[in-house]
């Protein structure tokens, strides 16, 4: 099932949209009696797409739209995203850092997500990440932005590595137990470390400026990708 709720969009807006792809241009009516929900829901969810971009009304009486063909929706949230990361960015970079902490736990997968946001966005140098794909996945506008930019990214992951504008290299999970006795989850940009361990739903561990959580997370990636 196509997952949009990452890039500003509603499960049912989501579910309207793949359903909008495969019907062609519809009614709410249609719609909504293919995916068994509200016709109230199915127009609301449509209205949203259009909003947002993503559909079309291509005739007024009945009402009917058209879905954005997927490549040019790809497009628009690429490019959306871009601009927001840059807003960002440029907001950090105001942010005053004096007394930011050096050490921040982190727990779950949204508050990692924020992590990576906060810190590779930033990173001029090099970046090193090893985690599971489906974060990899949700931090594909953050690695395009660094590929167009000609910035150092390495990704190592567990899981399926398709789908990243990154080449990624797979890791057995396996592999990683064996070597350190939990799953390890590291990311290493500029002079920002992060350690933590878990998979994409159970994850926990620290954000820090601090060089001995940095080296840590450069050892734990160098050890597993080089076991």
């Amino acid at each position: 099932m196509l997952n949009l709720t990452p890039f500003g969009f509603t499960r049912t807006e989501g579910s309207v949209y793949e359903r909008l792809t495969d019907l062609g241009p519809s009614s709410g009516y249609s719609v909504a009696k293919s995916l068994g929900i509200a016709r109230a829901n199915a127009y609301q969810a449509l209205d949203g797409l259009v909003t947002k971009g993503a559909a079309r009304i291509v005739r007024e009486n009945p009402k009917t739209y058209r879905a954005l063909a997927p490549a040019s929706l790809q497009a628009l949230i690429s490019q959306k995203q871009a601009r927001n990361l840059e807003d960002l960015e440029s907001a950090l970079d105001r942010l005053s850092q004096a007394g930011s902490p050096s050490l921040a736990e982190f727990k779950g997968p949204r508050e990692f997500g924020q992590l990576i946001l906060r810190t590779a966005t930033r990173a001029l140098g090099p970046v090193q990440y090893l985690g599971p794909a489906s974060l990899a996945q949700e931090a594909a506008p953050i690695w395009r932005k660094r590929k167009t930019e000609g910035l150092a990214t390495q990704l190592w992951v567990y899981g399926d590595a398709t789908g990243l504008p990154l080449e990624a290299d797979t890791i057995d999970e396996s592999v990683a137990l064996r070597q350190m006795g939990v799953l390890p989850l590291a990311l290493a940009a500029g002079e920002i470390g992060v350690l933590g361990q878990g998979d994409a739903d159970d994850l926990r561990g620290y954000w820090s400026a601090e060089p001995l959580i940095l080296g840590a997370a450069l050892a734990v990636i160098a050890s597993v990708v080089q076991p």
